[in-house]
């Protein structure tokens, strides 16, 4: 058996081949014998296995394995010894079960460059696994684009953290904000869109980048979208996901039951981010200060109201312009603001950059 074992020492330790054989004699209920079990588990391993992304490791080997491409890089060109050049791009691949990164060389990496493979596309690729910056990484010596459908690794918004990686996500668009424009210090313009999305699990603030804010301003809130390779950060206590460049999203026909977007007033409790709708019962003076930083700032605070209780809301900065619109009686939304204690140990809510205020 040993020798059969070297036509595929390359993908698979002795331990697991050995065992492997065992299963093909069990599954034969005995009708074979140790040589011919192992011909099989020789056989599936040269020319049937495709293997699932979270099976492949360091100590693979040569592999076979069908992924949807959910990131792509930037061909690079290098110069070979004997000074012809050579192309490489490194792309990401994902199945149900993980994601790995795939290196294509020259004419693998020229179709990433002429856009004959992009993001969606499902490809079949083999190559020698080898270990690489963030985990093992096939070098691919052959790839075919499959004309099929392959399902991504899905998670829910409760399982997200800032440790998790290439974010798939399905879920339903509570609340959308507007579509911002803003100048980079290199003076090109940005393009950025903040919405609250929920799924059955839970709810968190996504921010959709450039492109990917343009497509979001066209969303409707209550549409269900499934976003690729999302990058989840931490904006100052808060976990949010980021759509960039580096991600897509479509809308979704799936029926997500997600959590309602507005709680009563009467249910807040400090230490959370939360979202009210009601009737703005009081408003005070404006306030301005200065920072730590020298900066000047604003505040003002307003009051408002449902049928469950009332509750104090401290609007900062450019939330404050909105007072020249606002008058006692008008329905308000007050969406992702932060519930906190005050001195007098009453709950307040504090409105600012990230919140979204709808009057």
């Amino acid at each position: 058996m040993e020798d059969l074992y070297q036509k595929v020492k390359s993908q698979i330790s002795f331990e697991e081949f050995r065992k492997r054989v065992q299963e093909k004699i069990e599954y034969t209920g005995g009708l074979c014998d140790e040589r011919t079990a192992a011909m099989m588990v020789v056989y599936d391993l040269l020319y049937n296995s495709i293997i699932p992304i979270d099976a492949i490791n360091e100590r693979s080997g040569r592999v076979t394995t069908i992924g949807r491409v959910i990131q792509t890089g930037e061909v690079r060109s290098f110069s070979r010894e004997n000074g012809s050049e050579g192309r490489v791009v490194r792309i990401v691949l994902g199945d149900k079960t993980g994601y790995i990164t795939a290196v294509l060389w020259n004419d693998y990496a020229d179709l990433v460059k002429t856009g004959e493979i992009s993001l969606g596309d499902v490809v079949k690729v083999s190559g020698t696994v080898r270990e690489g910056v963030d985990g093992p990484e096939i070098s691919v010596t052959s790839l075919e684009k499959l004309d099929r459908i392959i399902e991504l690794k899905e998670h829910k918004i409760s399982e997200i953290s800032e440790k998790t990686s290439h974010v798939n996500l399905v879920a339903r668009i509570l609340k959308k904000g507007p579509l911002r424009r803003f100048l980079r210090s290199d003076g090109s313009e940005g393009k950025v869109l903040s919405a609250i999305l929920g799924d059955g699990s839970g709810k968190i603030r996504a921010v959709f980048w450039d492109e990917n804010a343009v497509e979001a301003d066209r969303l409707k809130e209550g549409d269900v979208i499934n976003i690729v390779n999302a990058s989840p950060k931490i904006n100052g206590d808060e976990l949010e996901l980021h759509v960039s460049s580096l991600s897509y999203f479509m809308k979704s026909d799936r029926n997500i039951l997600s959590e309602e977007l507005f709680i009563p007033i009467s249910e807040i409790i400090p230490d959370e981010r939360v979202s009210i709708r009601g009737f703005i019962t009081g408003i005070g003076r404006v306030r301005e200060f200065v920072r730590a930083d020298g900066s000047m700032g604003r505040s003002v605070d307003i009051h408002v109201s449902d049928d469950t209780g009332r509750i104090r809301v401290i609007l900062w900065d450019e939330h404050v312009e909105l007072l020249e619109r606002m008058d006692i009686g008008d329905e308000i939304e007050i969406v992702d603001a932060l519930a906190r204690l005050n001195d007098r140990g009453e709950i307040e809510l504090s409105a600012g950059r990230r919140t979204l205020v709808i009057i």
